[in-house]
C-alpha cells in the first residue's frame, strides 16, 4: 500500500527490490538495479558498515551480511514476485558500480530522467490507480484479524475489484 501510495504522488524515487517489481509495466517506472562485483561490495562494507552495523569491519563479517542480505533479498522476490532478482530482464536498467562510479551512476539515471521517457501516459495513470485501489483493500483485507484468506488476490480494473482467494466460512 505504501509502494503505490508513494508512486500516485508522482516524481518520486523509490528504493527497495519490490517497488520496481510491483509497479512493473508502469511506462513512467524505471526499474533500475545498481550491482558491484562480490569483492567491491566487501570491500564498502569492511569501510562503511552495513545498515545497523557499523564499519570499520572484517573482510569475514562483511562478506558474511552481504551474503546473508543477498540470500534474504532473493527469497523474498523469489517469494513474492517468483523472480529470480538477479536475472536482468526484469530490470530496465542494470549498474555496475564497480565499472561506473557513484556520481556517473546517479547522471545517467538523471540523463533518462531528464530525457522525458519516463512521462506518464493516461494508460500509465489508471493502470496505477487499479493497482493502488487493489492494494488498498488487499491491506484492509489482510488487515481484519477476523477474517481469514488464503492465497489473496485482488484485481482492480476501471473501479471494479475483484478478489480471490480461499476462505474458511462463508462470513469470512
Amino acid at each position: 500500500r505504501v509502494t503505490t501510495h508513494l508512486a500516485e504522488e508522482d516524481n518520486v524515487v523509490i528504493a527497495g527490490l519490490g517497488a520496481g517489481q510491483l509497479l512493473k509495466g508502469l511506462g513512467n517506472v524505471l526499474r533500475l538495479q545498481i550491482i558491484a562485483p562480490l569483492d567491491v561490495r566487501i570491500e564498502r562494507v569492511m569501510e562503511r558498515g552495513f545498515d545497523d552495523v557499523p564499519g570499520p569491519m572484517s573482510r569475514d563479517r562483511a562478506r558474511d551480511i552481504i551474503r546473508t542480505t543477498d540470500r534474504e533479498a532473493g527469497g523474498y522476490m523469489r517469494y513474492l514476485f517468483n523472480i529470480d532478482w538477479m536475472e536482468p530482464q526484469h530490470w530496465d536498467l542494470v549498474i555496475n558500480t564497480g565499472r561506473f562510479s557513484v556520481p556517473d551512476a546517479v547522471a545517467i539515471v538523471a540523463a533518462i530522467v531528464e530525457s522525458g521517457q519516463l512521462e506518464p501516459s493516461v494508460i500509465d495513470q489508471q493502470r496505477l490507480a487499479n493497482l493502488a485501489l487493489a492494494s488498498c483493500i488487499e491491506a484492509t483485507v489482510l488487515g481484519d484479524p477476523t477474517v481469514w484468506v488464503n492465497g489473496l488476490k485482488v484485481v482492480a480494473q476501471e473501479g471494479r475489484v475483484r478478489l480471490d482467494g480461499e476462505v474458511i466460512t462463508e462470513d469470512d
